[in-house]
């Protein structure tokens, strides 16, 4: 699910947003799965390095150091794709390049098999929902006719498409849509640590998941399936609480703040409480550590205010952001590995896609 929040208005000291909001849901549950179609075994017996020297050939694409960038080979030969939408698979090369854990088999099948449709939004559907990809069926359906929010959603629903098999189709929501938001951003935004995403919300928990444990647990994660590569650092440090019991309520909480049900407060407060527990218990010497952890808990507590949204830019342009990289190789280049605090310029044009 993607949201879109935009203020307006007047303020010297805060560009106020006119809330604007949008979904690119994914609809992938176990009711969906097809079990008779099997996507494991797509690449095998192929010719891998005729297909990458095609891949070469029609986009450019160095290829010589990663056999996973044959995925793009996939979109080159989906003839459901136009040209532009060929186009923005191949940009996904540097996400496929950095991570090391993606089903290229199952990436490959839904790549060359996605179709894209331009549909009204059907009747009862939320007017906010963009769009959507059923995984079984390779199909996304974009309901926006604004041609910046069509690209958006494109965007986050082909990597949907890329990423999701089988083994991580039912893992937690907001770590689904936290890191696919944090890979839009990063890798296909003018701010990328502007939290200009569709899951504000998500994209703090995400961030702070990844000081927890690492990007790359947190990538592999996502990537396989397995939650056990996130609960297992989790549990190194005794006297926290349960991982599960905070992934599950973590979840709860934010899938409650999406559909617009009313909170739990003893699930949130658990949340909160296992996020001070940790980060005491193991950075509580690491002043940096501390900071960035402080600066996204804020964050976090604006979730039970009924315009949580709005008050999510007013903490953003009081407070600044971090130019921290989590998953883009080249931008942590660019910005090493040190945490440095800027602020909001007014020039910005927040735009939530949710």
């Amino acid at each position: 699910m993607g949201r879109n929040n935009r203020s307006s208005g007047g303020g010297a000291k805060y560009f106020i947003i006119m809330m604007m909001i949008y979904a690119a849901l994914t609809h992938c549950s176990n009711e969906d799965i097809n079990l008779n179609r099997d996507k494991s075994n797509e690449l095998a017996g192929s010719n891998i390095e005729s297909m990458l020297e095609e891949v070469e050939q029609v986009t450019g694409i160095e290829t010589s150091n990663n056999d996973n960038l044959v995925i793009i080979h996939a979109a080159i030969n989906n003839s459901n794709l136009s040209d532009e939408e060929k186009a923005i698979v191949y940009s996904f090369a540097d996400i496929i390049n950095d991570n090391p854990y993606i089903d290229s088999n199952s990436a490959y099948s839904s790549i060359g098999n996605v179709d894209i449709f331009y549909v009204p939004r059907p009747d009862g559907t939320s007017e906010t929902i963009l769009g959507d990809f059923n995984f079984n069926k390779d199909i996304i359906n974009i309901y926006t006719e604004s041609d910046s929010l069509k690209r958006e959603t494109q965007i986050h629903e082909l990597l949907h498409c890329l990423f999701t098999n089988y083994r991580n189709v039912n893992i937690p929501v907001f770590l689904a849509e936290g890191v696919t938001e944090i890979l839009v951003n990063e890798y296909f935004t003018p701010n990328p640590f502007v939290e200009e995403s569709s899951y504000p919300y998500e994209v703090a928990l995400t961030k702070l998941l990844c000081e927890m444990v690492g990007p790359d647990r947190v990538l592999e994660a996502y990537t396989t399936g397995n939650m056990n590569v996130i609960k297992d650092e989790l549990r190194k440090y005794e006297g926290t609480g349960d991982a599960t019991t905070f992934i599950n309520a973590s979840d709860r909480v934010l899938e409650r703040l999406e559909s617009g049900r009313e909170i739990d407060p003893e699930t949130y407060n658990y949340m909160i409480n296992y996020l001070d527990t940790y980060f005491n218990n193991k950075y509580s010497d690491d002043n940096e550590k501390m900071e960035i952890y402080n600066y996204y808990r804020g964050m976090l507590a604006q979730i039970p205010n009924e315009d949580r949204y709005t008050e999510y830019w007013n903490y953003i342009y009081e407070n600044g952001y971090y130019e921290r990289a989590y998953f883009s190789s080249k931008l942590k280049l660019i910005y090493g590995n040190d945490s440095v605090r800027d602020n909001v310029s007014e020039e910005v044009n927040p735009v939530l896609k949710k």
